[in-house]
């Protein structure tokens, strides 16, 4: 039984687009290369407050979270989206 991670780490992997939570997250920052970009829409972790494991981003990885319900509320979310 192989989890989605483990089949993922010999590639090189430099955009991961997240929407899954807990250690997910964290998985997937294991396995993004030096100088990647981690781009989570989940906002499950921080509603429930849930820490990040800084160390994972020590590759020089670059953290986004993007609240897509906030984005399309605003005018210029709609016309990047559409």
């Amino acid at each position: 039984n192989t989890s989605w991670s483990d089949a993922l780490k010999s590639k090189e992997i430099d955009i991961i687009v997240n929407s899954l939570s807990n250690k997910h997250i964290d998985e997937g920052l294991k396995i993004i290369k030096p100088l990647g970009h981690f781009i989570d829409v989940s906002k499950k972790d921080m509603l429930d407050n849930i820490p990040l494991m800084r160390k994972l981003l020590l590759k020089n990885v670059s953290y986004h979270s993007v609240h897509l319900d906030m984005l399309l509320k605003t005018k210029k979310g709609k016309k990047k989206l559409i």
